[in-house]
């Protein structure tokens, strides 16, 4: 194969990883799920949170159910990706809406933002090596009794831990 091809195949591996990361770290927030999170920044990684966390990522971790303890329900979506890959560097700019649903009082919570991350790969495996937070927007509104009643209704709901994903998906049990 031709020094291009090479090159652009390298490109596509680590951009497909990179964009893995993203959804891992999704699915690892809304499970509660600390042995993925953990899979997703490398050993001594920095993680800066707002007011609500910075610092090396085990003390993020062992922050994070408390940090979510007044959540019942979360769902964070990743959209817009820009990378820029440089070798065994990379920088990505991540857009995402996050929606929370708090225990008391019961409302709901929606956080627009962005992730600016600092990645590596080491050992062949690319994470995140510095994440900081950065808030666009927050929209919160009180939930409804009508609205928890629907939900109800329409069958499964989402939950955090014990989430039906666990039945649904046997290739994609905790910390995987």
């Amino acid at each position: 194969m031709s020094e291009v091809r090479n090159a652009d195949i390298d490109y596509l591996m680590a951009r497909i990883a990179l964009d893995d990361l993203a959804g891992r770290y999704s699915r690892a927030i809304d499970r509660r799920d600390m042995d993925l999170l953990r899979s997703v920044y490398h050993p001594g990684a920095h993680d800066e949170h707002g007011t609500a966390y910075a610092g090396e990522v085990d003390g993020f971790i062992e922050a994070m159910p408390g940090l979510m303890a007044n959540f019942s329900v979360t769902q964070h979506q990743i959209h817009t990706r820009s990378f820029r890959i440089d070798g065994n560097r990379a920088d990505g700019e991540l857009y995402f809406t996050a929606y929370h649903k708090t225990i008391e009082p019961m409302t709901h919570l929606v956080v627009h933002g962005r992730y600016l991350d600092n990645y590596e790969k080491r050992g062949g495996e690319w994470r995140i090596a510095r994440r900081k937070l950065v808030w666009d927007a927050i929209v919160s509104q009180p939930v409804q009794e009508s609205e928890e009643e629907l939900l109800a209704s329409l069958g499964e709901t989402g939950k955090a831990e014990d989430d039906y994903s666990y039945d649904a998906l046997p290739l994609m049990q905790r910390g995987t």
